[in-house]
């Protein structure tokens, strides 16, 4: 029989079964023995337990809908609330349930996509990294070789498809070319042996041009010749140089110094002779040395026979003996004093005469007018006027031609006739 010992009101059971239903369905442990109906979420049918399993009017065990608006109980199988009308069955979604379910379904969700998104777009970051990392690479690997041959095409003369077409003819007429130019080489290769003996040559010519351009002289081994001697007529031969170059004056080539007790010609004490130049021991000084080499510089070819072109050689030994005195700056050259002026009339009318007293004579009348303009006036003079003289047959007179020119290289005519004669 059905229990009446306790009556509860059938809406507070409801009440209870519903909201028990409903912490089933949001996944909280229900505090009743309850089930809920799948096919609806507003259905609530109580099972047989202590609480909520018989009608408390009838006594009787029943299955009944619960209206979630008015909560009127209605039979299980009413589609609508018998009392307010509201839909029951499988479309009714409670209110407050539908907006909590949806709040969790929404968390679920956005923790999902969150968590996706996060997941995409460090895969995205990654791939970009690997991407830049492969554009690198295969920009060298590919841009190397397509730059080259962009530049190939360019210099064959591509620059759009178009002109491809044309290279297949190009190629052929450069093979053509390449077996010309193989032909043509054989001829050289066979020449080759001897093209190398004649750069040598030229080789061994520059050198030698660099020898006598770079060295005046150099010295004969000689036992009497000794370091420091050596030393002083090698510094005064470089000095001496470079003083023939700013008066645009140079040595013909390069000499040979020999320092000897006795020299082969004798009753001299130096000399020149080709290009060797002899120097007696007691007399290897630098105004020695420098005076003989002063003769390589001025002295030109005498045509005829040389006594003829006596005066010639008067005024070049002269000039030899003024030009070491001057750069020496000083008048005494060894055993010639330039102060000590000599006629020019007493020179002896032969080549040998003209290359002694005669070079006496010129060498005093030059240093006088070294004396009477200074040095940086009268040498340009003298150098431009012994220029103007060329030995030739027959010689002309060259005490005039000579004496005309340093006038006319800015020499007073009186100052220059006067110290002419002594």
């Amino acid at each position: 029989m059905g229990r009446s010992a306790s009556r509860v009101h059938p809406v507070a059971v409801v009440q209870v079964l519903r909201a028990d239903c409903q912490d089933l369905l949001l996944g909280r442990p229900a505090h009743h023995d309850v089930y809920c109906d799948q096919r609806s979420a507003g259905a609530v049918i109580a099972n047989p337990s202590p609480l909520g399993s018989w009608n408390p009017i009838s006594g009787a065990q029943v299955a009944t809908l619960v209206c979630p608006n008015c909560l009127s109980e209605s039979d299980n199988e009413a589609r609508f609330c018998n009392r307010c009308g509201k839909r029951l069955g499988a479309d009714f979604v409670d209110a407050d349930l539908e907006q909590r379910l949806y709040e969790r379904i929404e968390a679920k969700l956005k923790d999902k996509w969150i968590a996706k998104d996060a997941v995409e777009k460090d895969i995205a970051l990654n791939a970009a990294t690997r991407m830049v990392e492969w554009g690198k690479l295969f920009g060298i690997v590919l841009g190397v070789p397509a730059a080259i041959a962009i530049a190939i095409f360019a210099f064959v003369g591509v620059k759009s498809t178009t002109d491809l077409s044309s290279i297949e003819t190009q190629t052929e007429t450069l093979r053509k070319s390449a077996t010309d130019l193989a032909a043509q080489y054989k001829p050289l290769q066979d020449e080759l042996p001897r093209l190398t003996q004649i750069a040598a040559s030229v080789r061994g010519l520059e050198d030698r041009v660099k020898t006598v351009e770079n060295s005046v002289a150099k010295f004969a081994p000689s036992s009497t010749l000794g370091a420091s001697t050596q030393a002083q007529l090698s510094s005064a031969l470089e000095r001496y140089k470079n003083y023939l170059k700013k008066l645009g004056l140079a040595p013909k080539s390069a000499m040979t110094v020999h320092v000897l007790e006795q020299l082969p010609e004798p009753g001299y004490d130096a000399y020149i002779q080709g290009n060797d130049i002899y120097l007696q021991t007691s007399h290897a000084v630098p105004a020695k040395l420098l005076h003989e080499v002063s003769h390589d510089v001025l002295l030109l070819p005498i045509p005829g026979g040389e006594d003829a072109q006596w005066e010639y050689s008067a005024i070049e030994a002269g000039m030899a003996n003024y030009l070491t005195g001057d750069f020496l700056d000083s008048a005494q050259i060894d055993s010639v004093d330039l102060n000590q002026r000599v006629a020019i009339s007493a020179t002896r009318h032969t080549f040998v005469g003209g290359q002694s007293e005669g070079g006496m004579a010129w060498g005093s009348f030059l240093w006088a007018l070294r004396t009477q303009y200074s040095s940086a006036k009268a040498t340009p003079a003298i150098v431009h006027a012994f220029g103007t003289l060329r030995p030739r047959v027959p010689p002309p007179n060259y005490q005039n031609v000579f004496v005309n020119a340093l006038v006319a290289a800015g020499l007073d005519s009186s100052t220059v006739t006067t110290l002419l004669s002594p």
